[in-house]
């Protein structure tokens, strides 16, 4: 059976850009599938194709693969590879948060090495198309560039497969852009973005490759340039509030959402036997060391009401049990679960014996609590009508109306 068992909408773009990436899985086996939204759109999905061959060329000396690529029959549409492995950020902060940090530096330095060295092929100038995308960026000389240039080579990209894959280079320009912007992007996302921000290495970073106070005022400025020209006049509906509410002002404290894993000990579920990683734009891909005599975990995917589907939940590659778990305010049905109240979690799953690692890979998708509270009332009823039938079926009438059914029927 072809099921989809995640799907997200990149639709606060222009027409030419909106898409929707889902996750499609069928007889064990899972591919992803981004189509254009809009047929204005259809050409930005079908170059993906052509870049894959292009993109190859230029990683094969580091070496890095790049996700497989293929249009589709219906040419709206491309198919690429599903993969299972924790990527370079999820890699470097698990290195932080393992008290390992002088290892996550030095992963994260030969990264912006081996990105460097694929913008090394001729010295940088500015073109029209440059301008167009990028806008008008006074920069010094010297700087150099690829003939195509992927901008988002930032950690959440990289796969940490046997040899590392990038991902979603949907960003790729066939003009010089500047070797120094795509790095400086990579420092900006690893070190001030993400849950886990680590603002004071960003300066270091920034030294070590020749970034200048000058020169990341110019990047900030393409940056904002790049984000307009995919928007290309639609306005997002983020940015709407000012327009459509004047006189209002608007205070809001944004909470990073972290997944966390705890571990059971004689103590019960403690902060002290747990750790955290990033959900990063609703999806949180992880592998956690489970400390020795550990026989139940618990999972909660963030702080807020929330659904959750699980695309894997495993003990060393083996699917965990999920049968007896416990989903206070909520509910779990098969692969999705719905929480109704803060701090929602997936308690008591049982650790099988001798296991070493839990992997778990989820999306989490924020909802308003009277939504969620209307979604668990609603599988409650739908419970208890499956329990009042389950209990008519097993009456003696039933039973009786079956066999005289049968009977007549033949």
């Amino acid at each position: 059976m072809r099921e989809v068992i995640y799907s997200k909408f990149s639709n606060e773009r222009a027409r030419a850009f909106s898409t929707r990436t889902d996750v499609i899985e069928e007889n064990g086996r899972r591919e992803v599938i981004k189509t254009a939204l809009y047929p204005e759109g259809e050409e930005h999905i079908r170059r993906l194709a052509g870049l894959y061959p292009v993109l190859s060329e230029q990683y094969r000396k580091i070496p890095f693969l790049v996700n497989l690529c293929a249009v589709l029959p219906d040419r709206k549409s491309v198919r690429l590879e599903y993969l299972e492995a924790e990527t370079l950020y999820e890699r470097l902060n698990r290195f932080r948060k393992t008290g390992m940090p002088e290892l996550a530096d030095q992963e994260f330095i030969r990264y912006m090495r081996q990105v460097e060295s694929c913008l090394q092929e001729k010295e940088f100038s500015v073109t029209p198309e440059f301008e167009a995308v990028f806008g008008h960026a006074p920069l010094p000389e010297g700087m150099h560039s690829a003939s195509v240039t992927n901008i988002d080579m930032v950690c959440q990209n990289l796969v940490m497969t046997p040899v590392p894959t990038v991902i979603d280079y949907e960003w790729t320009f066939d003009f010089p852009v500047p070797d120094k912007y795509v790095l400086y992007r990579v420092i900006l996302y690893y070190c001030a973005v993400g849950a886990e921000k680590q603002l004071s290495d960003e300066a270091r970073y920034c030294e070590l490759f020749g970034i200048t106070d000058s020169m990341k005022l110019t990047f900030r400025k393409m940056e904002k340039a790049f984000q307009s020209y995919i928007t290309r006049g639609h306005i997002p509906v983020r940015d709407l509030y000012e327009s459509i509410s004047p006189g209002m002002a608007v205070f809001r404290l944004e909470r990073p959402e972290v997944l966390q894993v705890f571990f059971l000990t004689e103590q019960g579920y403690t902060e002290e036997q747990s750790v955290r990683f990033p959900i990063r734009e609703g999806r949180v891909f992880c592998t956690v060391d489970l400390p020795a005599g550990c026989t139940h975990v618990r999972v909660d995917p963030g702080n807020e009401p929330c659904m959750v589907s699980i695309i894997k939940l495993a003990f060393d590659h083996k699917e965990a049990k999920l049968t007896d778990v416990l989903t206070p305010g909520g509910f779990l049905n098969g692969r999705r679960a719905v929480f109704a109240q803060e701090d929602p979690n997936i308690s008591h799953i049982p650790v099988p014996k001798n296991a070493r690692q839990l992997e778990i890979r989820m999306t989490v998708i924020r909802g308003e609590k009277k939504v969620m509270e209307k979604m668990v009332q609603l599988e409650m009823e739908n419970q208890r009508m499956k329990e009042q039938l389950h209990t008519v079926k097993e009456s003696k009438i039933w039973k009786m109306v079956e066999r005289t059914l049968k009977m007549n029927s033949q």
